[in-house]
C-alpha cells in the first residue's frame, strides 16, 4: 500500500481568523477542530471552511464528524479513538481521506492490522509532551516514546505503516529532535495559535521541516 505524500506540518485550530493567518504564512495542512459547536453550528461552517480550501489550495480536515465531511468538498476527516470506528468510516467516506489518533504501540499496531479495510492515510501519535489544548490526556511519550512506536511499527508492517505526525505540547526545539524518529511529520496547535505573528511562525516552522 502507497500512500500520496502529505504535506510535513499540520496546524489543528479551530480559529477560521487563524487559520487564514496560517494559510497566508504557507500551511498546507489544516485540520479544523471545534468542540464547542453544535452539529447545526458545525453545517455553517463548512462553507468557509471549503472556500478557504479551494483559495489556497490546502488540505482541509474536519475533526470528528465523517457525516460533514462525506457531504462537503473537505478532503477527509480526523477520528479520535471514541469517534466513528474506522472501517465504518472508510465505507461512509469512499475516497476521502481518513486520519486517525493512536497514543501507544498497541494503538498503532491495530490501525495497521485493519489498514486494508480501512485505508487510514495518516496517523496522529501522541501526546508527546504536556498540552492544554486537549483534555483527559493519555500517558506522555516523549522522543522515546514516539520512536519506539516508530521503529516497532515500522519493523511489523514495514512499508504499510501509514505516515505518522507527531502531536502534543511540542516546541519550535522539537522539531529536528522529532524528526530524527522516523515520523512524516509533525501536528501543532497552540504553537501557531499563540503567536504574536501567525503568518511569520508558520513559515518558521514550514522552513525548519524541509
Amino acid at each position: 500500500m502507497t500512500h500520496s505524500p502529505l504535506p510535513k506540518l499540520m496546524y489543528v485550530s479551530d480559529s477560521l481568523s487563524k487559520i487564514q493567518m496560517a494559510l497566508d504564512g504557507g500551511i498546507q495542512f489544516v485540520q479544523y477542530r471545534e468542540k464547542n459547536l453544535s452539529r447545526e453550528e458545525m453545517e455553517k461552517q463548512i462553507p468557509k471552511l471549503e472556500s478557504l480550501s479551494k483559495t489556497y489550495n490546502a488540505l482541509f480536515f474536519l475533526n470528528d464528524d465523517a457525516f460533514l465531511v462525506k457531504n462537503s468538498f473537505l478532503d477527509g476527516v480526523h477520528l479520535g479513538k471514541t469517534d466513528m470506528d474506522l472501517k465504518e468510516a472508510r465505507k461512509l467516506l469512499g475516497d476521502k481521506k481518513i486520519g486517525a489518533t493512536a497514543n501507544s504501540l498497541e494503538d498503532v499496531l491495530g490501525i495497521c492490522e485493519n489498514l486494508f479495510q480501512t485505508s487510514v492515510d495518516y496517523i496522529g501519535l501522541g501526546p508527546f509532551a504536556f498540552t492544554t489544548t486537549k483534555k483527559n490526556l493519555a500517558s506522555l511519550l516523549g522522543k522515546k516514546g514516539i520512536q519506539d512506536i516508530v521503529f516497532e511499527s515500522q519493523n511489523t508492517y514495514a512499508d504499510l505503516v501509514p505516515p505518522i505526525y507527531a502531536i502534543g505540547g511540542i516546541t519550535k526545539q522539537d522539531f529536528l529532535p522529532l524528526m530524527e524518529t522516523g515520523i512524516h511529520g509533525i501536528a501543532v496547535s497552540g504553537l501557531i495559535s499563540k503567536s504574536s505573528n501567525i503568518s511569520k511562525t508558520t513559515r518558521e516552522l514550514i522552513d525548519l521541516l524541509e
